[in-house]
């Protein structure tokens, strides 16, 4: 039977949602929830603050939030005008933050203190940008580090000279005719830019992959197609929204009038009440850390819920033993990255343990996978080497770097990811290892280099390692390799408190090894054998 697709944009998105399921609800928290007309609502009000505040087509602005509700308005209300959503790590630091901001050229910052008990994102910006601290005028912001930061933008009741309380860009937009609102949203093209997402590579800088709208929402459309989403159902995502992987089930589950239901920051008990209570029918927890901690929960074993689908990367094994504890739900893995906008591989519910459990799954319709040589030629079915990806899904190309750009993509449009992995016969990808210096840290990729560099500023470090070791809770963890300059000294709290601060706690190492000579090849450290002492090492009784 034939088929089609139909796309929108992200604001006709959200348009078409509250005039086809009104009262259905979109996002639910534990604190409160949002039907599809009240989150237009809201994403209209953002949109008509952010005209009145002179934020135009095509410039980027930040959102420096946790999983909020308001966090959704923002990202959604800053493309309805036509202008870049850029989300930003909350679990960033100062040094990670200034390159961001800068490197984005952002326009407007969004944030909130919510979080100040826990994460004082205020505080961050500030003591990422010394000159803040000196303005009075929030409407032009004048920065020296960050010259085009005009605004920034608070969600919570801190009053600061140099902040706009969102209450008040309310007032501001409720000042803008609504048709203006509605004649910028009309000139969204599914060629625009929607989001700029930012990605640890495996250089010190995190890199900006901008994703056209069409992009995303085809992408999200053929996530709900796969899923065979309906308005019945609802994805449960714990993940920040920051993280494509919830921006992208969120979009899913608008395309057909699902539900999402999420939490500010994870805890099982709450995230386990809360699937129970909404009943949600698909659940994401994709990271083995969130798996294992809602599983291992007491509130688990009361039973009561309604999960048909649970996606859940990991090894095979680990696929079996989630799945064999969970009798009539279907355990599917996948493959993906923010380059091709999230999860673009993905099991099928309906096949065989068998294939799920071994396969990340096919490619969705339209989109194109294949395993390259060094030499960048195709292998055949059961050939390793690395996945290599194509289609409408794809970013833009990385912000500000061509020479990685020249890098990353073939002559035949193939973009080259790095990863390591195998595909079948009938198309399936599975992934094995990285090609490139990175970690996968509790599902999060990180950047050898980011950490090394860190550590490199230290005065006592001469030269600094950083390896993959095994971690029973985050799969892998960092552990840094360390050779001092002569007669100098330094203890492993020492330079951890030097990392602390300056990257995300995440990329922290948790183990320190000091060494005075190095594996050598004729002209390189060979990090495989740091990587297999570290191992070993770890595994001894």
């Amino acid at each position: 039977m034939p088929t089609w697709t139909e796309v929108l944009t992200t604001p006709d998105l959200v348009t078409r949602a509250a005039a086809l399921w009104p009262e259905k609800d979109a996002l639910v928290f534990p604190d409160g929830r949002e039907t599809y007309r009240e989150l237009a609502e809201s994403v209209a009000q953002v949109a008509l603050g952010l005209i009145a505040l002179g934020i135009k087509p095509g410039e980027r602005v930040g959102v420096l939030m946790p999983n909020m509700l308001e966090t959704m308005h923002y990202l959604y209300g800053i493309q309805a005008i036509g202008a870049v959503a850029v989300p930003l790590n909350t679990r960033n630091r100062i040094r990670e933050t200034q390159y961001i901001v800068g490197d984005a050229d952002l326009r407007a910052i969004v944030t909130t203190d919510v979080l100040d008990d826990t994460i004082d994102l205020v505080a961050l910006l500030a003591k990422s940008f010394p000159d803040l601290e000196a303005q009075k005028d929030p409407f032009n912001l004048d920065i020296r580090e960050v010259p085009n930061l005009r605004h920034i933008i608070l969600v919570g009741s801190k009053d600061l000279p140099y902040i706009i309380k969102a209450d008040h860009l309310r007032k501001m937009g409720g000042r803008v005719d609504r048709d203006v609102l509605e004649l910028r949203q009309s000139r969204v093209r599914l060629r625009d830019i929607a989001l700029m997402p930012y990605t640890s590579g495996t250089t010190a800088s995190p890199k900006g992959c901008p994703m056209t709208q069409e992009a995303i929402n085809r992408t999200a459309i053929e996530q709900a197609r796969v899923l065979k989403l309906t308005p019945d159902d609802g994805i449960f995502c714990p993940l920040p929204a920051f993280h494509m992987v919830f921006y992208m089930a969120m979009l899913a589950c608008m395309s057909v009038g699902a539900t999402t239901v999420t939490v500010r920051y994870f805890q099982p008990d709450v995230a386990v009440r809360l699937l129970r209570q909404e009943q949600s029918t698909h659940l994401f927890t994709v990271f083995p850390v969130f798996v294992q901690g809602m599983m291992g929960d007491p509130g688990w074993q009361e039973g009561g819920l309604n999960i048909r689908v649970l996606f859940a990367v990991g090894a095979e094994k680990s696929i079996r033993h989630i799945e064999a504890q969970l009798p009539g739900v279907s355990v599917i893995s996948g493959y993906g990255c923010t380059e091709a906008g999230g999860q673009m591989v993905l099991g099928i519910p309906e096949d065989p343990l068998d294939i799920r459990a071994t396969t990340g799954g096919k490619p969705f319709r339209g989109m194109e996978a294949t395993i390259l040589d060094e030499e960048g030629r195709e292998l055949g079915p059961g050939q390793r080497g690395e996945i290599a990806l194509r289609g409408y899904n794809m970013f833009e190309g990385y912000h500000n770097d061509p020479e990685k750009n020249a890098r990353a993509w073939t002559k035949d449009g193939w973009f080259r990811t790095g990863d390591i992995g195998i595909m079948d016969e009938g198309g399936r990808v599975t992934y094995l290892d990285r090609e490139k210096d990175m970690l996968k840290v509790g599902g999060e990729n990180v950047a050898a280099a980011e950490i090394e560099s860190v550590l490199g500023t230290h005065p006592a470090v001469h030269i600094a390692q950083v390896v993959a070791a095994p971690d029973k809770k985050y799969e892998q963890v960092p552990a840094a390799f360390i050779q001092l300059r002569p007669g100098q000294s330094v203890t492993a709290e020492e330079l951890l408190e030097h990392c602390r601060g300056q990257v995300a706690s995440f990329k922290l190492p948790r183990h320190f090894r000091f060494v005075t000579e190095w594996p050598m090849s004729s002209t390189k450290i060979q990090k495989f054998q740091l990587r297999e002492m570290i191992a070993r090492e770890l595994a001894e009784p």
